[in-house]
């Protein structure tokens, strides 16, 4: 009987070791095919805490039909890229869900100075740590590969260079903003297991550096002192 209320008193316990659990943001950048989807999802499991995809949101506003939905969907048409006042209103809107109190992981966010800045200001207004960047580097020909294997609809060739560069563009904006200090760069190749592993020691090298600064939210691009980012052991 007394094993069995200790079992209890632990279970209950469970939500409340929970919550004084560090609270985490983590912005994980790479270019397609890097597997950002398979490693977002076991850092989730990891942190508890949700993974927010930018490109999900999208779908789901358009699935809506809404008025806002009706917008993006004329951009996705277009192919004009969408603009920072409905790609940030979709962005806040879901991180005051309740389940991004303690953090969350973001996959296609921030992609602009603007997008950034909002973020960031958010993330001060909320007592929220900045972000750690998690850039998952893998050779060109690797994202080519990865993308005609799995063979989704947007992976279509005429595609892939036009999302390689995109990521380019999208990839440079999150490093230069951050800046090296706040960014753990893991070799994406290699099983899903050797990945993780990679980008958990690189989290934990960037949380045992108390130099990290909370960014002021009206600050913009500026050049910053040559510091290496984080790097994990590619073996």
């Amino acid at each position: 009987m007394r094993i069995l209320n200790v079992a209890f008193a632990f279970a209950f316990a469970l939500p409340a070791f929970a919550q004084l659990q560090s609270a985490r943001t983590i912005i994980i950048i790479g270019p397609p095919g890097s597997g950002k989807t398979v490693q977002s999802n076991l850092l989730r499991k990891q942190y508890k805490i949700p993974v927010i995809s930018m490109a999900e949101l999208v779908q789901k506003e358009v699935g809506r039909k809404s008025s806002l939905g009706k917008g993006l969907a004329a951009s996705l048409v277009s192919g004009e890229l969408l603009s920072d006042g409905a790609t940030n209103e979709l962005m806040l809107a879901r991180l005051l869900s309740q389940d991004a109190a303690r953090g969350f992981i973001l996959d296609g966010y921030p992609t602009t100075e603007a997008q950034a800045k909002t973020l960031d200001q958010w993330l001060t207004e909320h007592q929220l740590p900045s972000p750690m960047i998690v850039a998952l580097t893998v050779p060109d020909e690797v994202s080519r590969e990865r993308m005609v294997r799995r063979g989704r609809a947007d992976d279509e060739l005429s595609n892939i260079e036009r999302r390689l560069r995109g990521y380019r563009e999208a990839g440079k904006l999150v490093e230069q903003w951050y800046g090296p200090e706040r960014i753990a760069v893991v070799d994406g190749t290699g099983t899903p297991q050797v990945v993780a592993a990679r980008i958990t020691t690189g989290i934990e090298k960037l949380q045992s550096n108390h130099t990290l600064k909370v960014r002021p939210p009206e600050e913009g691009l500026k050049r910053r002192p040559e510091v290496e980012p984080v790097t994990t052991d590619q073996k």
